[in-house]
């Protein structure tokens, strides 16, 4: 091998290792800088970053990992891989068993670490290439103690959820800003209510009242005040008795309505709460009859003495007839004082039927004045004479909205309680106010009208502070045992906010007690209830609006034709196959019976006999019989007063219809009905 070949040998290895050296070293600056980048990634995302070699000693740290392993040195751990994992494993939250042995296996693995501070740190282990191990370490603390709110609060919320859907409440939510009120939640209890799936949720609030059976009006007008509460910015919650279903299906819910703002302070959403009181109505009920019934008796002694005075009168007036038989101006005069005594007597029954009843209904305009007149007999039936009792009354028009018989039985109660309280002897005085919103107390939170106020005052022995704070609690009572079941002022209390008033009691021990009920005063005066229209010269023209008819008549399809026909021209028409049925009909009825349309001839009971029983205890109305026998003569099947209205079959539907407006008109004696006689005027 000759010198200059070996020459050219080691110039071009020369030169393969100065362009080798300066590959490394751009190599080795690029794999520097590339790991002080990680490095740096690293520290500024709070990774602490260790490696251990291939024998398990701590080669490289970078200055995060510095401080944790500080904590380490400071409990004289050994810095070998070995060591670390098992502090890991011993500081562990979690407690994996299965750690050393998992990474013994080159299986990676994370746990999170709590050391002596209270600080967390994820710690992350990886297998290498090369026999190398690396750990990251991140300090978590502020994450896991957000992640603990999160799930704390998520517990919180599950058991809100949970009682929500467990309790015995309906609840629902509806979006306030949307016009339709659409629904965003209902707990199972309002799904119940409306027998609706979880998979169905009601558009709007209009949909979710009329699943749960309310009646299409009725949710309409719900609907409105809660828009007319919206529009006066009355935001304090709305509050009102629903009924659901109908016949036995029904059922009564307390509804409340609670209004929830947002951030901004504007209305957002509505949460609705419905409580079934049907059992407690059903209570209220049959203490309500229960009431009555006391009161009944209690009236009967009063009522009693009452009709003795007026037997007495009449017997007296017959015997003066007897006496004076030969004058006629006399014989006239009695005979009219004892029509006087009969009327006074017809009277007593028709409020006694009236207290009787029961049937409640809403939205009724009541001229509580005229109402007070007509109870002061029954009161002073209940009331002993040693009580000086008296009703005083306002000037002008004391109309309210409010059902007179429940208005009746708030005064029979207030009345009857006063008297107990009493025991015998003292004043009672009632009066019937008319209050401005500027005189109202300050416990009346609607001021924005007149007010009628019903007080009732005695004298009696009064209550204490304890007992009057309970008094309207339900089945509190200071009567002894078996005089009192502890629901009747709670039954009031009931009455009265369903008129939307309010009651209020003032008492003091052995000077006495005062009540004061306030009724929302009726802005304008009550409509006609019955109205009668039209001319005799064009039947199609005549209208008895609010007018009732009881028709008896056993042969239906007479009967049917009969309704028919009345109820075309208005009027109201009950229908009864014979006497009977009739008693039982107008029984139940709550309101007027205007006309009495009899057969004269029914099976079982005759018409008559009919007609004697219905104005026993319905003596205003009007009794017309009707049927194909003559009225008199030796055919007639029945004998009938000679001042009965009679007519006769086959029916002459228009005149029967010209006679009854005759009948109401006040120039009824003036017109000859068509095919209608009176008994007195047939040959």
């Amino acid at each position: 091998m000759n010198l200059p070949f070996i020459l050219t040998i080691l110039v071009f290895l020369c030169a393969a290792m100065a362009v080798y050296s300066v590959f490394y070293w751009f190599r080795h600056r690029e794999v520097k800088e590339y790991a002080s980048a990680l490095e740096d990634t690293l520290r500024i995302g709070g990774a602490g970053l260790l490696i251990f070699d291939k024998s398990d000693s701590l080669k490289h740290t970078n200055p995060v990992a510095e401080q944790y392993l500080e904590q380490l040195r400071d409990r004289n751990v050994v810095l070998n891989l070995d060591d670390f994992i098992a502090y890991t494993f011993d500081n562990a939250i979690d407690g994996d068993l299965d750690v050393p042995e998992h990474f013994g296996g080159s299986s990676d693995f994370r746990e999170i670490i709590m050391v002596d501070d209270g600080r967390s740190y994820l710690v992350e282990m990886y297998k290498l290439q090369k026999g190398r191990t690396t750990a990251l370490i991140r300090d978590v603390s502020k994450f896991r103690a957000q992640n603990e709110d999160l799930s704390a609060l998520n517990i919180a919320n599950e058991r809100l959820n949970l009682a929500i859907e467990s309790t015995s409440c309906g609840v629902f939510i509806v979006n306030a800003k949307a016009n339709a009120m659409p629904v965003l939640f209902l707990n199972r209890m309002c799904r119940n209510i409306a027998s609706l799936n979880y998979s169905i949720l009601p558009e709007s609030f209009l949909d979710l009242f009329r699943s749960f059976g309310h009646s299409t009006q009725d949710a309409d007008i719900l609907f409105e005040s809660i828009q007319e509460h919206q529009r006066q910015g009355s935001y304090e919650g709305f509050q009102e008795q629903v009924v659901f279903g109908e016949g036995d299906m029904q059922r009564w819910f307390d509804f409340r309505l609670t209004p929830i703002f947002d951030h901004n302070e504007e209305l957002d959403l509505y949460v609705g709460v419905l409580s079934e009181i049907t059992a407690l109505k059903i209570k209220e009920e049959e203490v309500s009859r229960a009431q009555k019934l006391e009161a009944l008796g209690q009236l009967s002694a009063g009522i009693a003495h009452d009709f003795n005075n007026i037997l007495s009168i009449v017997e007296g007036y017959a015997r003066m007839i007897e006496m004076n038989s030969h004058d006629i101006e006399k014989i006239l005069e009695y005979s009219k004082k004892i029509k006087k005594s009969s009327t006074r007597g017809a009277e007593l029954t028709k409020k006694m039927m009236a207290f009787a009843r029961h049937k409640v209904k809403q939205d009724n305009i009541t001229d509580l004045k005229a109402l007070l007149s007509e109870q002061q007999v029954l009161l002073k039936s209940l009331i002993d004479e040693r009580i000086d009792f008296n009703i005083l009354c306002d000037d002008g028009d004391l109309y309210a909205h409010c059902e007179a018989n429940a208005f009746v039985q708030i005064l029979m109660n207030l009345v009857i309680n006063a008297r107990d309280a009493m025991e015998g002897i003292g004043d009672l005085k009632v009066y019937l106010e008319l209050v401005s919103p500027s005189s109202l107390p300050k416990f009346v939170k609607d001021r924005k009208h007149d007010y009628l106020c019903l007080r009732v005052c005695d004298s009696g022995s009064g209550m204490s502070k304890d007992v009057t704070e309970r008094i309207f609690d339900p089945f509190f009572t200071t009567k002894e045992q078996g005089k009192g079941t502890g629901l009747g002022l709670s039954v009031v209390y009931g009455l009265v906010r369903d008129m939307n008033g309010y009651i209020d009691v003032r008492s003091e021990l052995s000077v006495g007690t005062e009540f004061s009920v306030f009724i929302p005063r009726a802005e304008q005066l009550p409509e006609p209830a019955k109205s009668l229209v039209g001319s005799a010269d064009d039947i199609e023209t005549i209208k008895f609006d609010g007018y009732t008819a009881l028709i008896a008549e056993d042969e239906s399809d007479l009967r049917e034709i009969l309704a028919t026909f009345l109820k075309r021209h208005g009027m109201e028409v009950l229908e009864a196959e014979n006497g009977n049925d009739a008693l039982v009909l107008q029984d139940d009825y709550e309101d007027d019976i205007d006309f009495l349309i009899t057969d004269l001839v029914m099976p079982g009971m005759t018409g008559l006999k009919l007609a004697d029983m219905f104005k026993a205890v319905r003596p205003d109305a009007e009794i017309v019989f009707m049927s194909g026998y003559p009225a008199r003569g030796e055919n007639a099947k029945v004998d009938i007063p000679e001042d009965a209205f009679f007519i006769s079959k086959p029916i002459d539907f228009d005149g029967l219809c010209l006679s009854l407006f005759e009948m109401l008109s006040d120039n009824a004696s003036n017109v000859v009905p068509i095919n209608s006689k009176k008994i007195g005027e047939m040959s």
